[in-house]
C-alpha cells in the first residue's frame, strides 16, 4: 500500500475505531488507491450511487422503514428528543413512524436544484422522480418555520438577517460577487452541512442542475461546484470538524440506506478531491 493511500484512509484515526463496529472493513474498495481529484470523486460516485430508496414521509410502506423511521435513529439527541439543526426548539418524536408536529422533512440540498417536485397522489416510493430527493444523507428533520424561511437559498454567510432564531439565519450576503439571499446554519453545524453538500455533489455528480443550483454548483462531473461553492464548503468543512453526532448519524443512515458519507468517515478525502492535496503524487 503506498504512502498516499495510507494518508487518505488513516486521516482521523480517533474516529476510525468508533466506525469499525458499523462499517464493513471492505466498504471502501482498493480502487480508490492512488487517485485524487476527478478520478477519486468518480470512484466514490460509483460506490455511493447504488443504495436503497426508502419511502418518503411518515408512514412505513409495505413494511419498509420510512423517512421518519430513520430520523428516530439518525437524528435523536441523548435525551430522546429530536436533534434539529435548524432551531433550538424542543421536539418529541411521535409514536410509530408518524411525523413530529411542528417539523418538516427538509432537503438540506434543495430538491428544486435538480428539478424534482412532490406528487402527493403517488406512493411513498414514487412521490419524487430522483433518488436524491429520498437520500437520508441530506434529509433532516427541521423546525417548520425555519424550513420556510430557508426556502431554496444557497448556503452562505449572512450580513443582513431577515430571519434569525439563534440557529438558522436567513438574509442577504455576498455570493458570487453579488448580494444574494442566503441560509447560514449555526457554527456548530456548518461542517455538517458542508459534508452533506460534498456528499451530494459526489453521489449525484451526473445530475443536470437547474438555474437556482448554479449559485453553488457547476454543470460538470468535476468539481461539480463553482468557485464560490467550493471555497465556502472547504472553509466550513475545515472550521467545523466531524462530530460524534455526524458519525452516529452516518452509521444510522447506512444501516437503512446501505451507503455512507465518505467525508464523515475520512474527512481528509475532501482535500484530495477539492482541497490542498489534489495534486499530491
Amino acid at each position: 500500500m503506498n504512502k498516499r493511500y495510507v494518508m487518505i484512509f488513516t486521516a482521523i484515526c480517533g474516529s476510525i475505531f468508533s466506525l469499525l463496529a458499523d462499517m464493513p472493513r471492505d466498504y471502501y474498495p482498493n480502487s480508490l488507491e492512488g487517485k485524487n481529484g476527478a478520478e477519486l470523486k468518480t470512484e466514490l460516485h460509483n460506490l455511493l450511487k447504488n443504495h436503497t430508496r426508502l419511502p418518503y414521509g411518515s408512514r412505513d410502506y409495505n413494511q419498509i422503514a420510512c423517512t421518519w423511521t430513520v430520523f428516530k435513529k439518525s437524528d435523536v439527541r441523548p435525551n430522546g428528543k429530536v436533534w434539529d439543526m435548524y432551531s433550538n426548539n424542543s421536539y418529541n418524536f411521535s409514536n410509530g413512524a408518524g411525523a413530529t408536529k411542528g417539523m418538516n422533512i427538509e432537503h438540506s440540498v434543495p430538491k428544486s436544484w435538480w428539478g424534482d417536485a412532490y406528487d402527493e397522489t403517488a406512493t411513498p416510493l414514487t412521490r419524487f422522480k430522483y433518488d436524491g430527493s429520498y437520500d437520508l444523507h441530506h434529509l433532516t428533520p427541521s423546525d417548520a418555520a425555519a424550513n420556510t424561511a430557508k426556502s431554496n437559498y444557497p448556503l452562505g454567510e449572512v450580513d443582513s438577517p431577515l430571519f434569525d432564531n439563534g440557529v438558522t439565519k436567513v438574509g442577504t450576503g455576498q455570493a458570487n460577487g453579488r448580494a444574494t439571499n442566503l441560509f447560514e446554519p449555526a457554527d456548530e453545524y456548518k461542517g455538517d452541512f458542508a459534508r452533506m453538500y460534498l456528499y451530494f455533489v459526489t453521489c449525484y455528480q451526473d445530475y443536470s442542475w437547474k438555474s437556482s443550483a448554479l449559485s453553488m454548483f457547476a454543470q460538470n462531473s468535476y468539481p461539480t461546484l463553482n468557485a464560490y461553492g467550493q471555497s465556502l464548503l472547504l472553509k466550513w468543512h475545515r472550521q467545523d470538524p466531524v462530530s460524534q453526532k455526524e458519525i452516529d448519524r452516518n452509521n444510522a443512515v447506512y444501516s437503512f440506506q446501505g451507503n455512507r458519507n465518505p467525508f464523515i468517515d475520512y474527512p481528509n478525502m475532501v482535500e484530495y478531491i477539492w482541497g490542498d492535496s489534489t495534486n499530491y503524487e
